[in-house]
């Protein structure tokens, strides 16, 4: 569900230069101040009927731009801002690589050791079991490792306890998708049950027919495991990994991967279409989907990013560490054109930016930087993001917003 899915024929939302009483109209590369900027955010929520958003832009070593719009709760009319909370979906894989190169850092492991070395159990791909998956394969989604659509989100994702099932967005999930309500089942069962000959859920359609290390193939399940391996290895929860080396250096105090540490006032609350509002849910594998944060703090961990490519002081590690993270770890005739230029730890490459985007039921998100790391931004909205094949709204609204930003960004 989280996965970038490439959308054909993209239609852009203004597609003119005025409107029938003659008012001027702002196309996304015309933008070339904040207040143009605002007004085109602002006039994209009201066309488009997104609940809200946020917006961080950086450029050189510094935030200039910081901005919510709409709502975070529709029925309380409370609006987003800078200090929204959200749950930013796939863009939390980001801080597995981040993890992973810290880790590689400490000396936990390197880029090329073989998991089951690090691992309690053994992982075998069963389609060949002599061939080991290493780190390297986990970081750039060529483990095998492959989310079987039969199961993955009716097993992986759940609503929190509580909950009422009868609300709209509740039945959506249980009705539609098979989602049940329960308590989060700890990492490492859900990945014993999912990769392990004698798991409940374990499947010889978990792993592909390629050999690790030979096909690309967007893997949560994979990335859930390589937090695992952080985990087991650093004697600590993944959850406590993150808080420890990047959270708390970069002073994200609005960010966590356990929303009970958070102001659950500041939380958004997720919309599907016709402002449905969702129930609080999870998946099991938390890392690869389940980070909350804010503008406030992505602003910080943006700009270690950028900060990290242009060669200045950073916060979390060293800079040689974040060259390994931020570095094509496959070849590039690997990953398919329509998805990115290249693979990175976790981080991918697309038109000379690195990037990574994520959508999950009711929230959407993306954030970017120059390869050179000269600038960069973030979008952060509790809109749906996940009917694609339907519903194409997302990339539209991302696509859109970008190049008002790239235009913003060439005029600052």
């Amino acid at each position: 569900m989280k996965k970038v899915i490439f959308i054909m024929g993209l239609v852009l939302a203004v597609a003119c230069s005025g409107t029938d009483d003659g008012e001027q109209v702002l196309l996304p590369n015309e933008i070339g101040s904040t207040a143009q900027l605002n007004q085109y955010i602002r006039e994209l929520l009201e066309g488009e009927e997104i609940p809200g958003l946020t917006v961080g832009i950086a450029k050189g070593d510094a935030m200039v731009y910081q901005q919510g719009f709409g709502y975070a709760n529709m029925e309380e009319k409370r609006h987003f801002d800078a200090q929204t909370i959200v749950n930013i979906a796939s863009v939390s894989k980001t801080f597995v690589g981040v993890a992973a190169a810290k880790a590689i850092e400490q000396g936990l492991f390197e880029l090329d050791t073989e998991i089951n070395s690090i691992l309690p159990v053994a992982v075998v791909h069963p389609k060949h079991p002599k061939l080991p998956i290493r780190v390297r394969h986990l970081l750039s989604h060529t483990s095998g490792i492959v989310d079987n659509p039969s199961s993955y989100v009716s097993n992986n994702y759940f609503i929190a306890p509580g909950e009422n099932l009868n609300s709209l967005g509740a039945q959506f999930l249980t009705n539609n998708l098979g989602v049940e309500q329960m308590e989060p089942i700890e990492d490492a069962t859900y990945l014993a049950e999912v990769l392990l000959p004698d798991g409940d859920l374990y499947d010889t359609n978990n792993f592909l027919d390629a050999a690790p290390g030979s096909k690309w193939m967007y893997s949560n399940t994979a990335t859930a495991l390589m937090a695992y391996i952080i985990a087991h290895n650093s004697e600590m929860s993944f959850a406590a990994y993150v808080k420890t080396y990047i959270l708390q250096p970069l002073s994200m105090l609005q960010s966590s991967y356990n929303r009970q540490e958070l102001a659950l006032a500041e939380i958004a609350i997720p919309y599907m279409e016709n402002a449905v509002a969702l129930p609080i849910y999870g998946n099991h594998t938390y890392a690869e989907g389940g980070m909350y944060t804010s503008n406030n703090d992505l602003s910080a961990y943006l700009l270690e990013m950028m900060h990290a490519k242009q060669g200045l002081p950073t916060k979390i590690m060293d800079g040689n560490r974040f060259d390994l993270l931020l570095q094509p770890l496959i070849d590039s005739s690997m990953v398919p054109s329509a998805f990115a230029d290249n693979q990175m730890g976790y981080w991918y490459e697309k038109d000379g930016h690195i990037m990574h985007s994520g959508n999950s039921f009711g929230v959407s998100s993306h954030i970017q930087f120059a390869a050179d790391g000269s600038s960069g931004f973030f979008i952060l909205t509790n809109m749906d993001g996940t009917t694609h094949s339907t519903n194409p709204k997302w990339e539209k609204i991302k696509s859109l917003l970008s190049q008002a930003i790239h235009s913003y960004l060439q005029k600052l």
